[in-house]
């Protein structure tokens, strides 16, 4: 008798460790899920937009708390409707990919993910990479659900905010556009 209980206090303690295992492996891959998404949207917009992911990361402390990317445009600086027409699209699309990604919504830390949790970075060719100097939006980003359009300060070479909007604001004014 007391070897069918010690037999069967091992298979429990045995069942026990690995579903504690396989929940542990299920929780802690939602940095891979974030990864993924961000593949996803490099592969759809990189040939289409003419753009080049260079950056990607998030803060996923417990779960997916948010998620950001940096693209470079392989055009010259333009104008602010130009940048917002063209951050709009991607950023949508990435806000999409998150939303519907199965693996990740569990980790998401509000479903659906809201724009304020999105980061998204665009530049254009830099001054080093052209003759003259630029003479429009150098840098476009969304952190905390506010776009900054940026301009590089001839001086001092840094980053200046010309113009911010509510992301929400910027995807109206594309969407009305259309």
């Amino acid at each position: 008798m007391d070897l069918l209980k010690i037999i069967a206090s091992i298979l429990l303690l045995y069942s026990s460790l690995t579903q504690e295992s396989q929940v542990e492996e299920k929780t802690t891959n939602y940095p891979i899920y974030a990864h993924q998404a961000i593949d996803i949207l490099k592969k759809e917009v990189e040939e289409k937009y003419k753009v080049h992911c260079y950056g990607r990361g998030g803060s996923l402390p417990y779960d997916i708390m948010s998620i950001s990317v940096d693209f470079e445009a392989n055009k010259p600086a333009t104008i602010i409707e130009e940048s917002r027409i063209l951050f709009v699209s991607i950023y949508e699309k990435f806000r999409i990919i998150i939303n519907e990604h199965e693996n990740i919504r569990p980790f998401l830390r509000e479903y659906p993910f809201p724009s304020q949790r999105i980061e998204l970075c665009l530049s254009y060719d830099s001054p080093a990479k052209q003759k003259n100097l630029q003479k429009g939006i150098e840098y476009v980003s969304c952190i905390k659900g506010i776009v900054r359009y940026k301009k590089r300060n001839p001086h001092t070479g840094k980053y200046e905010t010309i113009y911010q909007e509510p992301y929400e604001e910027a995807l109206q004014i594309v969407n009305s556009n259309r």
